[in-house]
């Protein structure tokens, strides 16, 4: 009986001592394997990148927007609210996929008609070589001297607004554009309706 028991015990003392049959080194790769497994878990090391987009206009909710890296306009548009009952669909591909700091604007109705009027309108010749402040669109306003991205923007949006300029020294009612610049341009511009 006495050689049973020291048998099993010196089979304990074996066990423990052997680390239930792993080395030191087999124990470090198991845990190093077992850190790595989580690590591919972890949601940030595999998942897209976060992107921001804007989208206004014709949305319930306009705003700034965080999306997944490879997003479709059509899932920003969910985002934002959808679309209000005055939005032209035709104004937007909702199907393109959206870039990082991406501004999209979805035109109504009445304003994709009225920018298919303005395209129509390039066609026509200008007076005299001049920019007519009335019919220009934006890159045509952008040839001015002085006149930026943001100058033209705010001219067509008076113009929208506002109506039609009466003169050419109306211009200077845009906000941004006084006297200085109106000298600048005065003898590129024209006015007819």
């Amino acid at each position: 009986m006495q050689k049973v028991l020291n048998t099993m015990l010196l089979a304990v003392l074996l066990v423990c001592l052997s680390g239930c049959g792993r080395t030191d080194r087999q124990q470090d790769a198991v845990f190093l394997e077992e850190q790595t497994d989580s690590a591919e878990e972890a949601p940030d090391a595999e998942e897209p990148g976060v992107w921001y987009v804007e989208i206004n206009g014709a949305v319930k909710k306009p705003g700034v927007y965080p999306v997944k890296e490879g997003c479709r306009i059509f899932e920003v548009v969910e985002l934002a609210g959808g679309f209000t009952k005055n939005a032209c669909l035709l104004s937007v591909n909702q199907a393109e996929a959206v870039k990082d700091e991406q501004q999209i604007y979805v035109y109504t109705k009445k304003e994709w008609k009225h920018q298919r009027e303005q395209e129509d309108s390039k066609t026509e010749p200008e007076e005299d070589g001049k920019v007519n402040l009335n019919t220009a669109d934006r890159e045509s306003l952008m040839t001015l001297p002085g006149i930026g991205s943001a100058k033209a923007d705010a001219i067509v949006a008076y113009r929208e607004q506002k109506g039609l300029f009466q003169k050419p020294e109306d211009i200077m009612k845009v906000t941004g554009i006084k006297e200085g610049v109106f000298r600048r341009i005065e003898e590129f511009i024209c006015v007819t309706k």
